[in-house]
């Protein structure tokens, strides 16, 4: 199916008015941004932040955690999980278990059909 084409008629009313019509056709592709949208909580957060999120369908998906330098701290998720609703959490601790300071940090939410990032703070 071609992408969808917008239309618009513009029509000039009375001086400084304008008559708007628009054809657009119904577009039924899922736009994957409403569904992958990380909303963490708290946020800043101390030591441990919630992050829930929706899949439409049964995909993989992968949950890491980054710095500002763009260096990864963690990984929360990798694996092929089911439709619905899911919630990971951070406790604040690197991979090895140590704890990371207080800063800025990114959670990514992967999907092959999605890249989503949140920036977060962590205050101590």
């Amino acid at each position: 199916m071609p992408p969808a084409m917008l239309r618009l008629a513009v029509r000039p009313r009375t001086a400084g008015m304008f008559s708007l019509r628009t054809a657009l056709p119904v577009d039924r592709r899922v736009n994957t941004e409403d569904y992958y949208r990380i909303e963490t909580y708290p946020n800043p957060f101390n030591p441990t932040i919630f992050i829930p999120f929706y899949l439409p369908f049964e995909t993989t998906v992968k949950i890491e955690v980054y710095n500002l330098l763009g260096q990864h701290v963690s990984t929360l998720l990798n694996r092929n999980l089911t439709a619905g609703k899911h919630q990971v959490i951070w406790q604040g601790n690197y991979d090895n278990g140590m704890s990371a300071s207080s800063g800025a940090y990114f959670i990514r939410l992967e999907t092959p059909q999605s890249i989503q990032s949140q920036k977060i703070v962590m205050l101590k």
